[in-house]
């Protein structure tokens, strides 16, 4: 990677012919070449509107639906551009002298930033999602006081209890 910050757009064409949308079956040169522009760190919707070659921006988000290898290719292509974007962020810090462009240097990183967090949001993004999974078993422990009964009741409500936690208690055990 060189020293010099990659160019977040590309100089403006023209836009190309009108297309319309569905138009062209899935081609997965063009996937590729796809890719490829959003690398070199081209938003998808301006690859649509200048490039002759490239369908039209709906057809490709339906190719995103309808194919996972193109769909898994993409989120990798979006993946290395936000890690050369975090690259020019570090680049850009590092040309910083005090007073000299500094807010223009403030905002080609904010801009990094963004696109980084737009790109790849699970590694760059402001929003840390935090999945997590927790079991727990609670017991609850009632205290009842038995010292006014008699050794036949307590015996009376040890079975009741066993019964009730093994299942098969009923109002009428109830008569023992």
């Amino acid at each position: 990677m060189t020293d010099q910050p990659l160019i977040l757009h590309s100089p403006r064409k023209e836009p190309a012919a009108y297309k319309l949308p569905w138009c062209r079956k899935y081609s997965e040169t063009v996937a590729d070449r796809i890719c490829e522009e959003v690398i070199n760190g081209r938003v998808l919707n301006r690859i649509c509107i200048e490039e002759p070659w490239a369908p039209h921006s709906l057809t490709v988000h339906m190719w995103l639906k309808e194919h996972p290898e193109f769909r898994e290719a993409y989120d990798i292509a979006r993946r290395i551009r936000a890690d050369q974007a975090a690259q020019e962020i570090i680049n850009l810090a590092d040309t910083a002298i005090d007073g000299v462009n500094t807010e223009s240097i403030k905002i080609q990183i904010h801009a990094r930033q963004w696109l980084a967090g737009k790109m790849n949001p699970r590694d760059y993004g402001d929003r840390k999602i935090v999945d997590a999974n927790i079991h727990a078993q609670v017991t609850t422990t009632n205290q009842i006081d038995v010292s006014h009964l008699t050794i036949d009741e307590i015996h009376a409500a040890e079975r009741a209890l066993m019964k009730t936690i093994e299942g098969t208690y009923t109002e009428e055990d109830d008569s023992d």
